[in-house]
């Protein structure tokens, strides 16, 4: 797993929000929800366990992604409702944001320990 590209990609959700928001499209509110089928949920719940778990930030790494991915729903959920004022201020809100950050300072805790194993 490149964990730099799925930093890239967990970025980018702020950007599919938005533009979701901008242009009223409906979101697939139950994928987006789910913590393991994103190429990242996919690879935390599958070779990621086993490549991974001995890792200090895995267990971190999964319980903040799958954080977001709660956010994330709730996003979709209020996209899909058009409650377009309430996705705005969920996609800026606290719990959104921590979610997101711990996640990527996660992923990039996993990415230095396997650096420095590979070492």
């Amino acid at each position: 797993m490149d964990l730099k590209q799925a930093i890239e990609k967990h970025v980018a959700w702020k950007m599919k929000f938005r533009a979701a928001i901008d242009a009223r499209q409906t979101m697939d509110q139950v994928s987006i929800a789910k913590d393991d089928v994103c190429d990242l949920g996919a690879w935390l719940h599958g070779p990621g366990s086993a490549e991974c778990s001995q890792c200090a930030s895995f267990d971190a790494l999964v319980q903040a992604h799958r954080e977001f991915h709660v956010e994330a729903g709730r996003i979709a959920a209020a996209i899909n409702a058009k409650n377009y004022p309430e996705a705005e201020r969920l996609l800026t809100g606290a719990a959104c944001s921590a979610a997101s950050q711990k996640a990527v300072m996660a992923m990039m805790s996993i990415q230095r320990e396997k650096q420095t194993k590979a070492a």
